[in-house]
């Protein structure tokens, strides 16, 4: 198996996983993939579809971690533009504290900072820290 049969493979088990009846209810995307000269081995995502949307993993964790990364949960979807190249925000990833946030583009995706998502939101808002301090200060 070389790169050439590995990638033709490849696009051939992605056609027939989308055309096959689990592609109504499930997203299914091919993963990262290891190739040696007898086999082929693949990661395959099923992303559940709720309402006809599949909801991936990063979407979830927005919903459930952005206000601990100081991020407003209502900016999932929303786009902003840098560098004349408009980027959607698709979710977060925890796991990667410096560049937490995913964001899609015309070329793919990419992490950035939450200040740069802030300040192209419009808002910044006072971090996890200076909230704690505020909440002990009124008890005081």
């Amino acid at each position: 198996m070389d790169k050439q049969k590995s990638g033709l493979l490849r696009r051939q088990i992605e056609e027939v996983l989308k055309s096959s009846p689990i592609g109504t209810e499930y997203s299914i995307e091919l993963g990262r993939g290891i190739y040696s000269p007898s086999n082929l081995l693949l990661k395959i995502n099923f992303i559940e579809k709720v309402g006809g949307h599949a909801v991936s993993q990063a979407e979830l964790d927005w919903k459930r971690h952005s206000r601990s990364f100081d991020l407003k949960t209502e900016w999932l979807g929303k786009t902003f533009t840098d560098k004349g190249v408009v980027y959607t925000i698709i979710g977060l990833k925890p796991a990667r504290r410096k560049y937490p946030v995913l964001t899609s583009y015309r070329d793919g995706v990419l992490l950035w900072r939450t200040p740069f998502i802030q300040e192209k939101m419009g808002e910044h808002l006072p971090t996890t820290a200076a909230r704690i301090a505020e909440s002990i200060l009124k008890q005081v």
